[in-house]
């Protein structure tokens, strides 16, 4: 998913609607891979990120969809990162801060341009 933006951000329920239809397939194990965007890190300004997650974002987005699988975590399920945004070390921090606030046990995926990803 690209340029998504948080239904609270957004003051929609675009990404609700979409973890309704998403959680009895990742409930069944029927998928094991999300590919969302994380734009920004999480010192972007919310009235700056145009449609984009940041990675406090994107978990608060992931708790919904747990919630609605009815799980008590998401581990197992691969989730892809796009469209790190590449001004200064903004790639960087975005893994850094989405690899220190894994409360759901998700697996991130950072791809590399013109490398292939390789999914468990």
């Amino acid at each position: 998913m690209g340029d998504t933006g948080a239904d609270k951000i957004e003051k929609s329920d675009r990404m609700d609607n979409l973890w309704k239809n998403v959680a009895p397939l990742v409930q069944s194990k029927q998928l094991n891979t999300i590919l969302i965007e994380v734009s920004f890190p999480n010192s972007q300004p919310e009235n700056l990120l145009f449609g984009h997650l940041t990675p406090n974002l994107l978990v608060k987005e992931l708790e919904n969809l747990k919630e609605k699988a009815g799980q008590k975590d998401l581990e197992g399920l691969n989730i892809v990162v796009t469209h790190r945004k590449p001004t200064g070390n903004n790639p960087e921090i975005i893994k850094e801060e989405l690899l220190k606030n894994n409360p759901l046990k998700v697996k991130y995926i950072f791809p590399e341009q013109g490398k292939r990803i390789n999914l468990p």
